[in-house]
């Protein structure tokens, strides 16, 4: 298999996968909170609530794609392995 399409295919699977968690916290976030935060006082400086989809959307997508480049990377393994390892540690977080 060609290596950049090896490395296309990387890139989608990693989309996929932040993109995928995004979309599964969003979901129960949407569940549980909604009529909570939105009886909350917020500052007048709050951006509206319709900004937060786009913005998380583009924030996984970023998330993805940083991903990808700490797997392409060429780095030693145990290296390699620590940076997939504390990226996971954040995504979860970021799941939470």
């Amino acid at each position: 298999m060609n290596v950049e399409l090896t490395s296309n295919i990387k890139l989608i699977i990693c989309i996929i996968l932040c993109e995928a968690i995004g979309f599964a916290s969003a979901s129960l976030s949407n569940i549980q909170s909604t009529t909570w935060f939105d009886s909350l006082q917020k500052p007048t400086w709050n951006p509206p609530s319709y900004l937060f989809g786009p913005t998380w959307t583009i924030f996984y997508l970023l998330m993805g794609i940083a991903f990808w480049l700490i797997w392409k990377s060429e780095n030693q393994p145990l290296i390699k392995m620590n940076a997939i390892g504390i990226f996971g540690i954040q995504l979860i977080f970021n799941f939470l």
